[in-house]
């Protein structure tokens, strides 16, 4: 770290505050060149966490920095350890939680931009975010009033980035794990004044975790050093090319296969095919068994799964006449 960045750190450390204007010089010193120093990160942390508030321009270079350092530069590039996963929640956790909203974008935005991240790392993400909703507390909750028992719009926003990240449990399929954290929440926030949005997510992400295919399974970290050499063999950083320049909201839905497919046809069956998601929409007895055993917990069909199981029935296929009669008794 040169020494013109280490006095504009120390003050900028000393006065608790950041200007617009002090994250553009940041922004020019920091990015001097391709890479990010461990002393450098280091001190963003530490600047961080002496900021007395965090404006969106900061809050947005600072996640900008730590995801590069994070997912850029770790080799093979794009996927998480253990390690740089253990060595983030250091960072960042404070006696089990995490207290700044910029800490909390930070920590999805990494698990949603790798292409692998260690499962216990969303685990602990989505515990921090369904804490906030269940005390009502929290760094998402910055009206300072104590709501516990509701899902704001922010955490819906939060929520859906973990459970469709590429990082994620299952890739772009909702995991078991967090369809069973879909209806915990649900059911804890029934009475809960909540954003119209949480609808929406709670039936799209326990519709997706029932109907995509069950047999989908993300590229593992051997299989991307692999990628990652092929790729190198036709055109220099191509794959970095692709995840740098294809939007965030379309990984996960053909883009990137079908880029593969059209430069490299001869491997496309080897590497293309394991993005893709099957159309059937088949529902099988088991997980229609799973559903009906979270909707008969309580004894009651409330508003949330009887949206559930009209999306399900009208998108589905097939579905197990069990569900059917479900509804009908709903």
């Amino acid at each position: 770290m040169d020494e013109e960045l280490t006095e504009l750190l120390a003050r900028l450390m000393q006065a608790g505050t950041v200007t617009n204007s002090d994250v553009m010089i940041l922004r020019d010193a920091v990015w001097t060149d391709e890479t990010i120093t461990e002393p450098v990160v280091d001190a963003l942390f530490a600047l961080n966490d002496a900021l007395a508030s965090h404006s969106p321009v900061w809050t947005d270079f600072f996640i900008e920095a730590i995801e590069y350092y994070l997912v850029d530069q770790c080799v093979p590039q794009g996927f998480v350890d253990d390690s740089c996963a253990n060595w983030l929640q250091s960072r960042i956790d404070k006696n089990g939680r995490v207290t700044t909203l910029t800490e909390i974008e930070l920590l999805v935005a990494i698990i949603e931009r790798a292409e692998s991240a260690p499962e216990a790392l969303q685990q602990y993400a989505i515990a921090q975010i369904e804490n906030v909703i269940v005390s009502g507390e929290g760094p998402t909750r910055t009206d300072g009033v104590i709501r516990p028992n509701c899902v704001d719009a922010v955490e819906v926003e939060l929520l859906r980035r973990l459970i469709f990240a590429g990082g994620g449990e299952g890739a772009v399929i909702v995991g078991s794990e967090e369809a069973d954290m879909l209806f915990r929440i649900k059911d804890a926030t029934l009475q809960g004044d909540n954003a119209p949005t949480w609808l929406r997510l709670f039936v799209q992400g326990v519709g997706n975790h029932l109907m995509a295919h069950s047999d989908y399974r993300p590229l593992s970290r051997e299989e991307m050093v692999e990628f990652d050499t092929h790729l190198d063999e036709y055109v220099p950083s191509l794959g970095r090319f692709f995840r740098r320049m294809l939007p965030s909201d379309k990984i996960g839905y053909g883009t990137i296969s079908e880029a593969f497919k059209t430069l490299f046809p001869k491997t496309e069956d080897r590497f293309a095919k394991r993005l893709a998601l099957d159309n059937s929409h088949l529902i099988t007895i088991d997980e229609a068994s799973w559903l009906k055993a979270h909707i008969a917990s309580d004894g009651e069909t409330d508003a949330y799964e009887k949206a559930l199981l009209t999306f399900i029935i009208d998108e589905a296929e097939h579905a197990p006449s069990m569900l059917d009669r479900l509804r009908l008794q709903a």
